[in-house]
């Protein structure tokens, strides 16, 4: 079951529930609802925002089955990159992506942006 295996990650990392959900930016009570297994499905942004919190493969945290390792290999500033994502509040987080998609086309005007469209239910501030 999922919540067994999120449960089993989190321990195996030392992380308190607390700390999983505000790193993976869900609450401490759905958190705990899925590790008992009161949530039988986890929608697939919780999924992948819990995976890369507890750096995990999606595909094994939600089937059981295949390799354990995630499948990106940041490098060291990759990693420090997304320790700094990971540690700011959810709210916070999109200023973040914005910031960085700012910062490419400053210096990068003439490289496409490689995220051109806006998640759900944001307008892109983007001009052709």
């Amino acid at each position: 079951m999922i919540g067994d295996r999120v449960r089993d990650r989190r321990l195996q990392l030392g992380l308190r529930q607390v700390e999983l959900a505000k790193q993976a930016g869900i609450t401490q009570p759905s958190l705990s609802a899925i590790e008992r297994g009161d949530s039988k499905t986890v929608k697939g942004n919780t999924l992948m925002r819990l995976a890369g919190a507890l750096a995990i493969n999606p595909e094994f945290l939600r089937t059981g089955r295949g390799s354990t390792a995630f499948p990106i290999d940041p490098n060291a500033d990759e990693s420090e990159a997304l320790g700094v994502y990971r540690a700011l509040p959810p709210n916070l987080r999109q200023a973040w992506i914005d910031s960085g998609h700012a910062l490419v086309r400053s210096v990068r005007p003439s490289v496409a942006d490689p995220y051109p469209t806006a998640p759900k239910g944001k307008t892109s501030k983007r001009t052709a």
